[in-house]
């Protein structure tokens, strides 16, 4: 096992989650004061009276309704846990225990802490190893309304998910206090004014009232904010418009539990996305430099022609965009988009190449699911040219297959295919084309001179083109159009 920093590590959430209590529906369940049920607290009571213990450093000032994350190293999996329980006066309290990304456990009191309490967080190992760590709640309410806290740069320093007292008296119109976010997630300010009276609430980044504001209230009794943040710092200013008194100021802080992604705000180092996955991420959380995440990029590679699906949901019941570019990523026009929707569908049919998808916050900050799902076309692509000059020839009274109307990484389209064809004698000559994915398409023929003269005949859009011509013999051209649909076609020529 790793030394005892790099097995446990304690780290402290800022509000209350909601886990399951066990990890997971198939694996280990732990019992109210979370110790395994197949082992209990009888197996924990049963070790020796001089339980050897590996401390961990005391915590101080811990929030009333935190939750404690243990996180473990590689070797120290899941089935090796005893039991991770919370200790006061001697007993166990309720516990509720979750399993977290990677090797990550939260634990969770069944009730809030009670303030200026100690406290002891204790892990215990099937292999006899057992860690602990003392920690301290806060008060119930702290008055830090330390004078001069009137500048941001003098701000009295609070704790997440804590109400606060203070006051405003002649000479002291506001009062600066400093949060630090440890991950990203919503804040939510309340400021009252207890004597009737009315403020202001103000909430900056790291540069404090040097720089703009990111959010603010205007004059009211009771003040709120909110605001989807990044990990980082922050200053809220309660202002006093022009009414003295006492003030409670609360704050909340509400993690964002997805993970946040290995997308970049910029295509050119997005990571590659597999295909007919599902990706979660979040975005438009606001930086403490006043920058929102406004989107992240992905990469995609087909292998072959096919359809592209892509549905793109905010979880949070907000709304996004989804974009999707080429090669050149949004160095170029967009191959499609859609616009401000909870949910966002794209469908495209495009040649094998490489693509790029960005997700825009579009002014909703949140969790997203981004699912991609590649349809290949089965019908192989013919030996067609966009030119006649290069037509492959058609063998009289026969049937060719192929595909067309797929967009390329470089935007353009394969938007028509032609076939040579030669007449040894006057004849009749019958040609039938047919969208095979049920879209329309065109056909036309053309004389010796290709498409650089004018068709001798065509049909418009349509499932089934068809002409029938009396020809002399010599050489004539067919093209099949797309007509703004994609799909395998199948085309058919019939020589008397």
């Amino acid at each position: 096992m790793k030394c005892l920093k790099k097995c446990v590590i304690f780290c402290m959430l800022l509000m209350l989650l909601i886990p399951s209590g066990v990890f997971a529906a198939d694996s280990y369940e732990f019992d109210e004061y979370g110790f395994k049920i197949d082992a209990g607290t009888n197996m924990i009571k049963a070790r020796p009276a001089s339980i050897a213990w590996e401390e961990l450093a005391s915590k101080k000032n811990v929030p009333l309704n935190k939750v404690w994350t243990v996180e473990f190293s590689d070797k120290v999996t899941m089935d090796k846990i005893a039991g991770i329980a919370i200790e006061r006066n001697g007993e166990f309290i309720p516990v509720k225990i979750s399993l977290m990304q990677g090797n990550k456990v939260s634990v969770t009191p069944a009730d809030k802490f009670t303030g200026s309490t100690e406290y002891t967080l204790k892990v215990f190992l099937e292999n006899g190893k057992n860690y602990k760590m003392d920690f301290t709640t806060v008060s119930e309410m702290r008055n830090v309304d330390d004078e001069p806290n009137y500048n941001y740069t003098d701000a009295s320093s609070i704790y997440i998910n804590e109400t606060v007292k203070g006051s405003f008296a002649e000479d002291d119109y506001n009062d600066f206090y400093k949060v630090t976010l440890p991950q990203d997630g919503r804040l939510d300010i309340t400021a009252v004014q207890l004597d009737g009276g009315k403020l202001r609430v103000y909430l900056y980044g790291q540069n404090g009232d040097d720089g703009s504001s990111i959010d603010y209230t205007y004059d009211s009794t009771t003040a709120n904010l909110s605001k989807g943040l990044q990990a980082g710092t922050y200053y809220i200013k309660v202002y006093y418009s022009n009414y003295y008194g006492e003030y409670e100021l609360t704050n909340s802080f509400t993690p964002q539990t997805i993970q946040n992604d290995s997308a970049q705000s910029s295509y050119i180092k997005a990571p590659q996305l597999e295909l007919n996955k599902t990706k979660q991420g979040h975005i438009g959380y606001l930086s403490d430099t006043n920058v929102y995440n406004a989107n992240d990029f992905y990469k995609i590679t087909l292998p072959q022609d096919g359809t592209l699906d892509i549905t793109a949901t905010q979880l949070d019941g907000g709304k996004l965009r989804v974009y999707l570019y080429g090669q050149n990523g949004d160095d170029g026009s967009s191959i499609d988009y859609t616009y401000d929707s909870t949910t966002a569908n794209l469908s495209k049919g495009l040649q094998a190449g490489t693509y790029y998808i960005k997700v825009y916050y579009s002014n909703y900050y949140g969790e997203y699911e981004l699912t991609n799902s590649f349809t290949p076309q089965t019908i192989q692509n013919d030996s067609a040219q966009s030119s006649y000059i290069k037509a492959p020839q058609l063998e009289l009274n026969k049937t060719k297959q192929g595909h067309i109307g797929y967009l390329s990484d470089t935007n353009v389209y394969n938007a028509n295919d032609f076939y040579k064809i030669a007449l040894p004698q006057d004849g009749t000559l019958d040609i039938t084309a047919t969208q095979l994915d049920g879209g329309k398409l065109r056909v036309y023929l053309y004389g010796q001179n290709g498409d650089d003269g004018s068709a001798i005949d065509y049909t418009y859009d349509t499932t089934t083109g068809r002409i029938s011509k009396v020809l002399q013999a010599g050489t004539y051209y067919i093209k099949v159009y797309y007509s703004s649909y994609y799909g395998g076609y199948s085309l058919t020529n019939s020589f008397k």
